[in-house]
């Protein structure tokens, strides 16, 4: 969907049928714009609200907007079977449905709120995906542009709809998007000033079709970009390596392995390590940045979150000054759930890394966190199943964890694993509070014990952020 301003887009939707399809926070934004915008929208066009959850709930929701929206005029599907007989003209899709179980009518327009507010937005957009990292990466940027002195927007997949804050925004700001896989599946026109990929590794297969179609998704970030643009890709990653074949943008690399230091010289922009220090060559100029010994949060990924960042703000920063760059870097401590240290008892630390929902990410967490010298982490995992193999998880574990606790959907498929490596320390809880108390048990002083499931939340949780958050409630309390 292309717009040329918010008016063409009140003339679209005007006298036309428009569907709800799941009433998120995405969705809810732009419901109370339309009806801010355009009084009493649901006389002038006619709406359905489609979604999973109880009629009374969803009602509840669209009741707050009453002064504005004709409630008594929406039409609200609920229940197994809202996903039946879609016949409106334009559909704003929740990012959580996937586009393959919709079977819409023929000259239908479907869209999302992220894509109305791309099609609307006055500022130049930094837009982050990736597997891992995405959230990191998004709230580095922020407050590296805010050290700056730059006004930022910060929204999307980070759980903040900025369509409400379109009005507040100029060229001369600077927006950061985070984008998944499911947003960008719906924007084939999407297009940003600056476009980065932190990894890609398999994650969502039971939302999309493959392996293949999540690529697809996350390409829609850069395809649309020209030699004006920029594009930031992880080079120790293959996949998104091989992205640079097939963009029109500016590439600029990001590495943590030293071995690849020669092949990035050929790039006038890049971000690598050498001698145990972040370097940012820009313009074909070396800079040292600081030392990875000055870095508060811990583990590898993390340097490569920082080096993107750095590579998203360099045209908008002065690299005469470093100062800003290195009081965030000493003095930021993490986003919550990712790796985040709760408390000590009696000599064990506690980490919160509840975002941990895929095996890569797990892995991640539990390398920045293992002793080289023995085994002292008892780790809590296990969830929803997404159905990502989880052959590697195993061995990791197998390899570094001194015990595992396993809960959820998936821990019958990951003892069956490490059973077959020969690894009985595991023992399968069947609730969360269950389950930290026998990683209270299995550890002692000076060990570690590590929520970093490697799988999504939803089998017995709203999201990682409410299990992350009943992880810390409880150990709290025993505190």
């Amino acid at each position: 969907m292309k717009l040329e301003n918010y008016n063409q887009f009140v003339n679209l939707i005007h006298n036309k049928s428009i569907s709800f399809v799941g009433l998120g926070v995405s969705n809810l934004s732009v419901l109370k714009m339309l009806a801010n915008s355009v009084p009493k929208i649901s006389k002038t066009s006619k709406i359905t609200i489609r979604d999973k959850s109880d009629i009374k709930l969803i009602r509840q929701k669209v009741e707050n907007f009453s002064n504005i929206v004709d409630v008594n005029s929406i039409k609200f599907i609920c229940g197994q079977n809202y996903l039946s007989d879609i016949y409106e003209e334009i559909i704003f899709k929740s990012p959580g449905i996937p586009v393959n179980k919709l079977i819409l009518p023929k000259d239908s327009i479907l869209t999302s709120e992220i894509e109305l507010f791309h099609s609307l937005c006055p500022s130049p957009i930094i837009a982050v995906t990736g597997s891992d990292g995405k959230t990191t990466i998004s709230t580095l940027i922020n407050l590296l542009l805010k050290e700056y002195g730059i006004k930022t927007h910060l929204g999307g997949n980070i759980g903040v709809t900025l369509l409400d804050k379109l009005s507040e925004m100029s060229p001369e700001d600077q927006v950061i998007l985070e984008l998944s896989s499911f947003q960008l599946e719906t924007m084939p026109n999407f297009k940003s000033q600056i476009a980065i990929v932190s990894n890609i590794t398999p994650n969502h297969l039971d939302y999309h079709k493959n392996f293949d179609e999540y690529i697809m998704c996350k390409r829609n970030i850069f395809v649309n970009q020209s030699s004006d643009d920029l594009l930031i890709l992880n080079y120790d990653n293959e996949i998104t390596r091989k992205f640079a074949d097939n963009s029109h943008a500016k590439i600029a690399f990001f590495s943590t392995e030293n071995s690849e230091i020669d092949k990035l010289s050929e790039f006038e922009n890049c971000c690598y390590l050498k001698n145990n220090s972040i370097f940012l060559r820009k313009d074909s100029c070396d800079i040292k940045i600081m030392n990875l010994s000055d870095i508060r949060i811990q583990g590898i990924h993390n340097v490569q979150n920082y080096m993107a960042a750095i590579l998203a703000v360099m045209n908008r920063i002065s690299v005469t000054d470093l100062r800003p760059i290195q009081k965030i870097m000493s003095e930021f401590s993490g986003v919550e759930h990712r790796l985040e240290f709760v408390c000590e008892i009696l000599g064990v630390k506690y980490y919160n890394d509840s975002i941990a929902t895929s095996p890569t990410r797990a892995i991640a967490g539990i390398n920045a966190l293992t002793n080289t010298n023995k085994k002292n982490i008892v780790l809590i995992a296990g969830g929803y199943d997404k159905n990502i193999d989880l052959t590697e998880f195993a061995a990791v574990i197998a390899e570094k964890i001194k015990y595992v606790v396993l809960l959820g959907n998936t821990k019958d498929k990951i003892a069956c694993e490490l059973v077959k490596l020969g690894y009985t320390e595991f023992t399968l809880a069947d609730c969360l509070n269950s389950v930290i108390d026998i990683a209270r048990n299995k550890s002692k002083s000076g060990d570690i014990v590590l929520l970093s499931p490697g799988c999504a939340s939803f089998d017995m949780f709203n999201d990682f952020s409410d299990r992350g958050n009943l992880f810390k409630k409880y150990l709290l309390e025993i505190n």
